[in-house]
């Protein structure tokens, strides 16, 4: 029976809303490509630097409306805070008079530490422009990590808003329709509106630019002894968890901190009444709390077979992992344990409404694009099953997707006119085939064992990412980095291979903490 015991850390989001707008955040994880012994596909060799793999980030605006305009420039400073309260970065919120209006600019920096490498600087940096009457007229969020470097710009119309995503020369736009229904401050009006007395939960639409599109978003208010409270803000694709920030607030309403998963830690962003020197701040290990140490290692034969898993929530936050095949979830009061295996879970069914979906094209997995048809074309023509068909797929995908590159994360047919990407690329490359070739697929995301050594450390979960493909009907996970499933995928969230549903799996495995594992084994025979 294999037994061990850890806490689960992975790379999310932080948030912080101060009275003259919203200053959030978003560092995006990067999934790490890993290696085992089950391979009928192709597989990509082991990490080799963290930052560069899990820390593609891009900023999240939540736009946030204000009444009044300053008429001379204001700058509030922050400090980023790990879990023992040690500064591990810093932020300012500056707002400056405008002819027409005003300009806010938020600037933060994270300093973190991998292996022997030297420290490197994380920035973010957002300048939004709004008219005499608070309107926003545009929104620019740069980003820098060594010499990676993206951008991401809105700009806003009376019915909608056209958002710009550069990385690496590579430009997208999109065209997101806003409808009356649709909040642009994130419900921060909601909060400043509230007595703090009366609990309270708000569910409404509002625009999500990391998501480059509305989601369904939860406020839930408690009001906390001594007259503040307790804000929890949950952003939702359907029923999917995909985001979570928790802010606290004095009596008065202002915000004293806000805590969100990120770095496998839950930080807190708090106001600071100066600039915080560059010299008491501590850059964070990114070893120590992304890379996570197994205290034993996992034999094969149980990588083949059935490992149950025990977690806690942390932060109060509950979600629902996924229920696939090969994941059954229990959830009760004292946490929840998943079961995962190629049997484990229900065999469940796939309504023609959820076929339809799971088969058209979507701007991540752009299947109905030539090049993606070509590719597919040998495949959807073969007379093979299903289960042969995504192997051919995989094949076909491993041969154009040659290079590794972990900077950013790209669509299927980026990725595939780049040749290049890490496991997130070949997640939504193998589902765009897929779809290409008539099978219904998804992008499953969340966690994945590494028995290779990385930056010292060897048996160590890593974030990843991987295809689902209704197979014999039911689910099957199709790994083309990995080259096949095993008792090690623990899915944390499912899409359509976009990056919001990518990289909630990071926030939401920083939310919980694995209380033991366990190899499940049959009696033997009498």
């Amino acid at each position: 029976m294999l037994r061990f015991d850890l806490a689960f850390r992975l790379v999310t989001t932080c948030n912080y809303r101060c009275s003259d707008g919203i200053f959030n955040f978003s560092l995006m994880n990067t999934a790490l490509l890993s290696n085992t012994a089950l391979s009928p596909f192709p597989s990509r060799a082991p990490c080799a630097t963290l930052p560069r793999m899990m820390l593609r980030f891009c900023f999240t605006i939540l736009i946030a409306i204000t009444a009044a305009t300053p008429t001379v420039a204001q700058t509030r400073w922050f400090v980023v805070e790990d879990g023992d309260g040690r500064a591990i970065g810093h932020g300012s919120s500056e707002v400056r008079a405008l002819p027409q209006g005003r300009e806010v600019r938020e600037v933060l920096s994270y300093f973190v530490r991998e292996g022997e490498s030297p420290n490197q600087t994380l920035s973010e940096t957002s300048i939004r422009v709004e008219d005499a009457g608070g309107r926003v007229l545009t929104v620019t969020n740069n980003s820098g990590q060594g010499r990676t470097a993206s951008r991401r710009s809105a700009v806003f119309a009376a019915d909608g808003v056209r958002i710009t995503r550069k990385l690496h020369g590579h430009e997208t736009v999109r065209d997101v329709p806003l409808t009356p229904d649709v909040r642009l401050d994130g419900g921060d009006a909601l909060v400043r509106g509230w007595d703090r007395v009366t609990p309270a939960t708000h569910r409404f639409r509002a625009l999500a630019l990391a998501a480059e599109g509305v989601e369904q978003v939860e406020l839930v208010l408690t009001p906390l002894v001594g007259g503040g409270g307790r804000v929890v803000r949950k952003g939702y694709d359907g029923a999917d968890l995909r985001s979570v920030s928790i802010q606290t607030l004095d009596a008065g309403g202002a915000v004293l901190s806000t805590q969100r998963p990120m770095f496998g830690i839950v930080i807190t962003i708090r106001p600071s009444a100066a600039p915080i020197a560059r010299s008491a701040i501590l850059p964070f290990s990114m070893d120590h709390d992304v890379l996570v140490k197994m205290p034993y290692r996992i034999p094969p034969e149980a990588l083949k077979g059935h490992i149950r898993y025990r977690f806690t929530f942390k932060a109060d936050v509950r979600f629902d992992p996924p229920v696939t095949p090969e994941q059954r979830v229990t959830i009760d009061a004292g946490g929840v344990t998943l079961d995962i295996c190629a049997t484990c879970g229900p065999r469940g069914t796939l309504s023609d409404a959820e076929r339809a979906a799971a088969l058209n094209p979507k701007p991540w997995l752009q299947s109905d694009h030539p090049l993606l048809r070509s590719l597919a074309a040998a495949a959807r023509k073969s007379g093979a099953s299903d289960a042969d068909k995504m192997a051919m797929l995989a094949r076909a995908g491993r041969k154009r997707l040659s290079g590794l590159d972990y900077a950013g994360h790209y669509s299927a047919l980026e990725a595939l006119r780049r040749r290049a990407g890490d496991c997130t690329e070949d997640a939504v490359v193998l589902a765009a085939l897929g779809r290409a070739a008539g099978i219904p697929t998804k992008v499953a995301s969340g966690l994945v064992y590494s028995r290779h050594r990385h930056h010292g450390l060897s048996n160590v979960f890593m974030p990843h990412s991987w295809t689902l493909a209704w197979i014999d009907g039911q689910w099957r996970s199709f790994d083309m980095s990995l080259g096949g499933f095993d008792a090690t995928h623990i899915a944390l969230s499912v899409g359509d291979g976009d990056p919001r549903s990518i990289f909630a799996a990071s926030q939401l495995a920083s939310l919980i903490a694995m209380e033991s594992a366990a190899e499940v084994r049959k009696a033997p025979a009498q």
